[in-house]
């Protein structure tokens, strides 16, 4: 999968964008990793895996919505503790 994603700043994009190559078994580690590491930070889940090549073409979409649901988490979390 091809995620594309553009830098933001308090939800306002600051013009800077990245793209990378990931396998679907690397966002299944991240979700793990941060399970096992930080507990208590809720972890949305990944959508499922596709059976069949017809239904990758709204995938890499929906695994950058999976990153952007996890940052803002990651973000709330981290607010909380500074509290």
């Amino acid at each position: 999968y091809t995620i594309k994603t553009i830098g933001r700043n308090k939800n306002r994009a600051i013009g800077v964008s990245w793209e990378v190559k990931r396998k679907y078994s690397d966002f299944e580690w991240l979700k793990n990793t941060l399970h096992r590491f930080y507990p208590g930070i809720v972890v949305p889940a990944l959508p499922p895996f596709p059976k069949s090549k017809d239904r990758l073409s709204g995938q890499s979409k929906k695994l950058e919505n999976f990153l952007m649901i996890l940052t803002d988490a990651l973000n709330l979390e981290i607010q909380n503790i500074l509290k």
